[in-house]
């Protein structure tokens, strides 16, 4: 290592001597002179270059040719389109900046200050250049560079080795102009110009794979540097050089002026700046090429090919300890047979030890030449023999070639006539097999073919090899051909081509192609057959939604394959057909195994298909190490897939989450923002990278609805369209979610004063006015429940802590919010009804949080107010809201809804109860699940692990579903769960018996369901035992109690019928009045003792909670205002109790929450204290929305 290090430093020591010689010429001044009239393009005008020629090396414009250097573009020369900056300037109104913080200057109303200033507006138009070889005309001065001659002995070695450590492919090209090879960022490949000497052609090699290494985009994105042409050349050329001088090839006439000519200046900053780089990629190079080298050279082996004649004795110690393959020339078969035979009685007679004259020193006394070919020590590894002519074993003996099966010997001999490397097929190997079994112990026949089929593929290749196999089979013995069993694909392809011929109209490419994918998936042909009848059916009417849906029907059974990678055809060919298990891969296996699925290995058993074993896995390390086909049962596929649609929806919702408040800030946030907006690979918008002349000459309209945004960040003035293309091409941030910002992309800019939608065009940009309002309109109905969080803290706090964009955004939504609610109360009151639902659109737009916050607000800001409730206040102090007090002023008056308060308090109560509807629904849909036959992985409320269906039974129309453990099984008692997952039984032992069934008869009963007859089961006595009565059953009237166990009423023997509901409701309206009543002792009470503590205060407000009997009759209203307790329509807010009771708004119908909550609350009850957090929770909010 020392020494190499020392080689370098002398070659790197001599690389700037040279190149420094080079700046003392005269001929470099010149070259000066002239290099100092082209333009120093931008980086990404010089990658458009590169992208367009990537051989050019001096461009300028067709006018720069003619007037500076007396050159003129050539007929028919394409140019090379780049772009040219063409700024305007204008004035701008924007938010004044401390100089010191960089915070908005904040003013004494409390928002953001503002000045004019003038702005340059970034613009681009479009030019053409040409590079020089594209002109003629006078000769540019230019440091000659002399091209390299001479060959190297090891050319083809290096150049190979070369190939094998580059990142990407050599070519050698015909490569125009004077550049002898480039390197292609775009399509990732290295161009060599042919026909160069090898000197050359070695050097050029070495340059440009440097380029590849150090300079590729991508590379220098991930190390985050940045380098001129300048840098990369020089780089390039000194590695070549020094690698080149390493391996004996003299560069320099040709490195030195290279790199000269690359050099800025004569002191060679860029040559010194870079000399650690090359140093270090120097010694990476020689060092890999070199191994290649001499892996290469490892790899030659030991004889380049055998001949007819040729034998290969196999020698082998005892046990396979020792082994050695010899060539033997100068001997026959047979003497070499005898030969060996005679050495081993010689052993065993003891006249010679083995020691003392191996059978290699036994041959050659006997006149043989032996050449160790491969042998145990690793010598000629690289090219492994597996055949011979004789063997001896120190364990079984003398074994000749005569003496193995004729698919021994046929390929045996194919592996000597094809060595080093395969050249005969797959076809012709096994009728080499096929000849050895036909003609069986002729082995000098066999040995004949084998040899003239290679010495046909020499001469002439497969073709003659034909022919030489055509001949040997016309010597076959005649003999009945065997009738292969048809797959059920090439059924399917027969099927096809005989309905097409008896039928009038064929079958598309995609019916075809969906019958022969639908034949390989299920490899069953009645399925096939059957497939097939019903597409026939369906071509003879084309355009009828049968044909759909019968390939979607089709393409979802193919789908519903867990791997699209295999199907039942290698399952069976694997001698594998076990019922309800699917194939997979290793990788899928693996996949799914990891994502919790239960995977089996399956063994397959070709004799007996349907006994193949399966084993389930345990390990990740069981799959990795297992090369053959893997299963999943059907039923557990069917909850993987859930488990992976329920991920993916999730996935999905968060990242549509965080788009929307994203959205929701930059296009209602007062704060300055830019977010890039792309179209999603793949959707049907066929603009999709167009320039917009190009999409609109095609009729494309750039519309809003095509994209989504996929980035948003805080922006500056000083950040320019420009800047933000280049950065998100060049230096990307690691939470960008897009591609490269490209054409047809948009760039929305929040300035503060005003939003502004761009276009990427193919150069420049354009201004899209309808993006945005496109946009808002699109968030206004989004439907995703996810909004920018209430900034909590005060003007003051959010200036100390730097976090006032966040404080501006929040106050912007806040105003918005309270104007919101201003025009929606004018619009739905109409002077004495407030439209019912009227809260539910504005809510739906700001979200709870915010809703509650300036709603709170306003009521904390008029306490004084004695239009709002006692109720709507008390909610009000439980909001946080901090005081917001900025130079004597209260900030939070901003925000105070300048609606009239009554009519405020009535929409307060309505937002409330949306908000709380909201949740409830919520929680509701997550509670929700359904049971079927297939169900697996299901929680039971009050159970441990996890259970599956076993058993399925139907009573009255309602499915009820007999479970049982996942883990334990039948060890364990089971459990009867109706189909939204209500635990109806458990401890049952003999699934569906007695008590089973009783069970069943009172779940359905409490739902008002008649079991009479439905059971027979049942014997009648049991049945009205449990349901009626405990000794008289059904003979028995009923008695309705209250829950406080008071007499509702006594000799009902007809259930809840109109007599029944009349006496609660008259129960119910007492207790009412006897409520009221106590309420009005209490005021007068409290009147007479002000002096009361705030306890008894506050025991004195709290409503009476009402009884469940009162919840369960009640009128289906959850919502109570000021006048609720004595009107039955509280949406008329006039002072007057005499509202008559209100009608069901048609125009806005709705999923009824009380069905739901009250069948919750069935399902609760029944669970008893085993039952989760949540769903108490949903049980106390029904609760406390009844009163």
């Amino acid at each position: 290592m020392a020494n190499r290090e020392e080689q370098l430093k002398q070659i790197t020591e001599q690389l700037e001597q040279g190149v420094a010689e080079i700046f003392t010429s005269e001929k470099y001044t010149e070259y000066l002179n002239t290099m100092a009239k082209f333009h120093n393009y931008s980086f990404n005008n010089t990658l458009l270059i590169a992208m367009q020629k990537p051989e050019a090396t001096l461009v300028a414009g067709y006018q720069a040719w003619q007037k500076k250097f007396n050159r003129h573009v050539k007929r028919g020369e394409k140019g090379i389109q780049i772009i040219a900056p063409a700024p305007i300037r204008e004035k701008q109104e924007i938010e004044k900046i401390d100089p010191v913080t960089k915070e908005p200057v904040i003013g004494d109303d409390g928002q953001p200050e503002t000045e004019i200033v003038e702005m340059v507006i970034p613009r681009f138009r479009v030019t053409t250049v040409f590079d020089v070889s594209q002109t003629e005309g006078e000769p540019i001065a230019e440091l000659e560079v002399p091209e390299l001659t001479g060959s190297v002995q090891f050319y083809d070695t290096f150049m190979q080795a070369l190939q094998n450590i580059s990142p990407v492919p050599i070519r050698m090209m015909n490569v125009e102009g004077e550049a002898k090879g480039y390197y292609h960022q775009t399509e990732k490949y290295i161009a060599i110009k042919e026909d160069m000497s090898n000197v050359q052609t070695m050097k050029t090699g070495v340059h440009e794979v440097s380029h590849a290494l150090l300079h590729d985009r991508e590379v220098m994105d991930a190390e985050g540097v940045l380098k001129d042409q300048t840098t990369k050349e020089v780089e390039a050329e000194s590695i070549a050089y020094i690698v080149c001088n390493h391996f004996g090839l003299d560069t320099s006439e040709y490195s030195f002026t290279y790199i000269a000519s690359w050099c800025e200046s004569r002191d060679m900053k860029a040559l010194k700046a870079s000399m650690d780089t090359i140093r270090k990629t120097s010694a990476e190079i020689i060092e890999n090429i070199e191994a290649q080298m001499y892996e290469l050279e490892m790899e030659r082996p030991i004889r380049d090919t055998f001949h007819k004649e040729d034998l290969i004795l196999h020698l082998s110690g005892s046990m396979g300890s020792e082994f050695t393959y010899d060539l033997i020339e100068n001997m026959s078969r047979e003497q070499l047979e005898q030969n060996v035979g005679e050495y081993v009685r010689l052993l065993e007679s003891g006249e010679i030890e083995e020691n003392e004259k191996p059978l290699e020193s036994f041959l050659e006394e006997k006149g043989a030449a032996v050449t160790p070919l491969y042998d145990s020590s690793g010598h000629g590894e690289n090219y492994p023999i597996d055949f011979y002519d004789v063997e001896y074993d120190a364990d079984t003996g003398v074994t000749s070639f005569s003496d193995l099966s004729p698919k021994d010997q046929a390929e045996m001999l194919v592996q000597k006539a094809e060595f080093p490397r395969n050249i005969f097929s797959e076809n012709e190997k096994a009728f080499v097999n096929e000849y050895a079994e036909t003609f069986p112990g002729q082995v000098e026949r066999l040995n004949d073919l084998v040899w003239d089929m290679r010495e046909s593929y020499d001469e002439a290749g497969s073709k003659l090899v034909y022919e030489v196999i055509q001949a040997a089979r016309a010597n076959f013995p005649v003999k009945e051909p065997e009738i292969a069993e048809e797959t059920a694909m090439q059924y399917a392809h027969r099927l096809i081509e005989t309905a097409e011929a008896a039928n009038t109209g064929n079958f598309t490419d995609s019916q075809r192609n969906l019958i022969v994918n639908f034949a390989y998936k299920m490899d069953d042909k009645d399925e096939v057959l059957g497939l097939v009848n019903r597409m026939m059916t369906a071509i003879r009417r084309p355009e009828s939604e049968y044909t759909r849906n019968l390939m979607n029907e089709t393409q979802a059974q193919i789908d519903n394959f867990p791997d699209g990678m295999i199907g039942f055809t290698e399952m069976h060919e694997a001698g594998i057909q076990l019922d309800h298990m699917l194939p997979l891969t290793k990788d899928r296996a693996y996949e799914l195994y990891r994502g919790g699925a239960e995977i089996y290995i399956l063994y397959g058993n070709p004799e007996n298909p349907q006994r193949a074993e399966q084993v389930l896995v345990e390990t990740e390390n069981e799959i990795l190490g297992y090369d053959g086909i893997f299963g999943i049962t059907e039923t557990e596929w069917e909850v993987q897939k859930e488990r992976e649609v329920s991920a993916t929806k999730q996935e999905a919702l968060e990242r549509q989450s965080a788009e929307k408040i994203d959205e929701t800030l930059l296009l209602h946030g007062e704060s300055r923002r830019f977010a890039i907006y792309q179209m999603d690979s793949g959707d049907e918008h066929t603009y999709q990278f167009m320039g917009m002349e190009s999409a609109k000459n095609l009729g494309y309209t750039i519309d809003g609805k095509d994209y989504r945004m996929v980035y948003a960040a805080p922006w500056m003035p000083t950040i320019t369209l420009d800047n933000i293309f280049e950065r998100f091409n060049i230096d990307r941030p690691e939470d960008f979610r897009g591609h490269s910002l490209s054409v047809s992309d948009v760039i929305v800019i929040n300035r503060g004063a005003e939003i502004t939608a761009y276009y990427v065009d193919s150069f420049g940009f354009q201004e899209l006015p309808e993006f945005v309002q496109q946009r808002m309109n699109m968030l206004e109905h989004n439907s995703v429940r996810a909004y920018p969080p209430v900034y909590k803290e005060t003007l003051e706090q959010a200036m100390g802590e730097r976090d006032v964009d966040a404080y501006l955004d929040s106050r912007k939504l806040n105003l918005d919010c309270k104007k919101a609610i201003e025009d929606v109360i004018r619009e739905n009151f109409d002077g004495l009804h407030l439209k019912q639902g009227a809260a539910k659109e504005v809510v739906e737009r700001f979200g709870e949080e915010r809703m509650n916050f300036v709603m709170a607000n306003t009521i904390r800001e008029l306490s004084h107010d004695g239009r709002f409730s006692r109720q709507n206040k008390d909610w009000a102090e439980h909001i946080e809201i901090p005081e917001n007090i900025n130079q004597g002023k209260n900030l939070n008056q901003d925000y105070v809804i300048e609606s009239h308060p009554a009519v405020l308090d009535g929409f307060i109560d309505m937002a409330r109860a949306e908000i709380r509807m909201q949740k409830i629904e919520q929680a509701l849909d997550e509670a929700e699940v359904t049971i079927t036959e297939d169900t697996r992985g299901f929680e039971a409320d009050g159970h441990a692990g996890t259970w599956h269906t076993v058993d399925e039974r139907e009573y009255a129309g309602e499915k009820f579903f007999f479970m049982e453990h996942d883990e334990y099984g039948s060890d364990v008692a089971g459990i009867i769960v109706s189909e939204q997952g209500q635990l109806v039984a458990e401890d049952l032992w003999n699934g569906y018996d007695a008590g089973a069934l009783e069970a069943i008869s009172e779940y359905l009963q409490e739902k008002g369901i008649s079991v009479e007859g439905l059971m027979p089961e049942l014997e009648p006595d049991k049945l009205a035992h449990k349901i009626d009565d405990e000794e008289y059953g059904t003979r028995a009237a009923y008695v309705i109690l209250s829950e406080d166990g008071a007499v509702v009423m006594n000799d009902c023997y007809n259930g809840f019928d109109e007599e029944a509901r009349r006496n609660i409701q008259n129960f119910m309206q007492q207790q009412v009045a006897k409520e009221q009543e106590q309420q009005r002792q209490q005021r007068v009470q409290s009147q007479k003792q002000p002096n009361q503590t705030q306890q008894s205060l506050e025991q004195q407000k709290k409503k009476p909670e009402l009884a469940n009997w009162q919840k369960v009759m009640d009128n289906g209203e959850y919502l109570r205002s000021a006048e609720m307790a004595e009107e039955a329509n509280y949406n008329m807010i006039d002072g007057l109790m005499n509202n008559t009771p209100k009608k069901k708004d048609k125009n806005a119908p709705r999923r009824s929450v009380l069905k739901r909550l009250r069948k919750h609350q069935q399902k609760i009850a029944s669970q008893g204290k085993g039952q989760p957090q949540q769903q108490k929770a949903v049980e106390e909010e029904m609760e406390r929305k009844k009163k």
